[in-house]
């Protein structure tokens, strides 16, 4: 549990304190100008009371003076800057044969590193696969688990089994078949439409014992991806391989990811080999004003 200390001869009584805290672990004294500190067991560590604070006079256990950064407001983008990011952002499923510098992967982490997360868990772990006999190893586990699949689902009592346990229709089936089948004599041929060549694979994973784990893990792929495209680099969600590593521990103990881990993401990266010059249009959402 951390402890806070508020120091009185700094504090201005600003309450800011009190109206910023999501535990409401500062109150209001009005007796007194320094706030009382109730309920610090609730306290997350978010850092927002230090944030606020514009005397410093807040000391936490858990984040120092030196964890504060300043808001380096010019280097904010404007909203137009930061919608043409994210509607310019599309899957690359074409890579260069070019190895991608460790400090532009850094900068991904950086990026995905600062995702929003219940209650500040920050639970979100990143494996960053790069060896190419490691890679190959991944790929060829999902294509053999792809053919798993397919064989179960040509069997018409397993068929059954399938469609009752995932609320499938039977030609929703025969779809899958014929996609399975398409990838995997791609594949096999050198085509490789499971992991697309690319040469960097990250896996997001987190301990599936904590409440919404699987909600934090996407919002920080949503953030690596935006810095990929904003370095130049191009991404895609590789559902196949994230299939595989969901439906089998093949994958997880093959990178020795810990028992209560599940992987919730899987990013293939590279560099582009093609470059979009334009973007499609995006159906609205369905929106409903109340």
């Amino acid at each position: 549990m951390p402890t806070i200390h508020i120091n009185p001869a700094l504090c201005t009584n600003c309450a800011y304190c009190t109206q910023v805290c999501p535990w409401n672990i500062f109150q209001t004294n009005h007796q007194n100008k320094t706030p009382t500190i109730t309920n610090e067991s609730l306290c997350v560590s978010c850092g927002q009371c230090l944030l606020i604070c514009p005397t410093n006079a807040i000391l936490h256990s858990n984040i120092s003076q030196q964890h504060l950064k300043p808001i380096q407001k010019q280097l904010l983008p404007p909203p137009e800057h930061l919608l043409e990011l994210i509607r310019t952002r599309r899957s690359t499923r074409t890579f260069k044969n070019k190895p991608i510098e460790k400090n532009l992967i850094q900068q991904i982490i950086n990026a995905a590193q600062y995702h929003p997360s219940t209650n500040n868990i920050q639970n979100t772990t990143v494996t960053i696969v790069q060896q190419p006999q490691l890679l190959q190893q991944i790929t060829n586990i999902t294509y053999q688990h792809l053919t798993t699949i397919k064989h179960h689902l040509q069997n018409p009592i397993l068929k059954k089994i399938y469609c009752i346990q995932h609320n499938k229709k039977p030609h929703n089936v025969h779809q899958t078949i014929k996609e399975y089948t398409t990838v995997l004599q791609h594949t096999k041929n050198n085509n490789d439409l499971i992991r697309h060549n690319a040469p960097v694979l990250l896996f997001l994973h987190a301990n599936k014992k904590i409440h919404f784990a699987e909600i934090n893990t996407s919002l920080a792929l949503q953030n690596a991806q935006l810095m990929t495209h904003a370095l130049g680099l191009g991404s895609f969600i590789a559902g196949y391989i994230l299939l595989a590593a969901q439906e089998t521990n093949t994958i997880k103990k093959l990178l020795s990811l810990p028992h209560e881990h599940k992987i919730y993401g899987c990013l293939g990266i590279g560099y582009p080999q093609l470059n979009h010059t334009s973007w499609i249009e995006k159906k609205p959402l369905d929106t409903t004003w109340k």
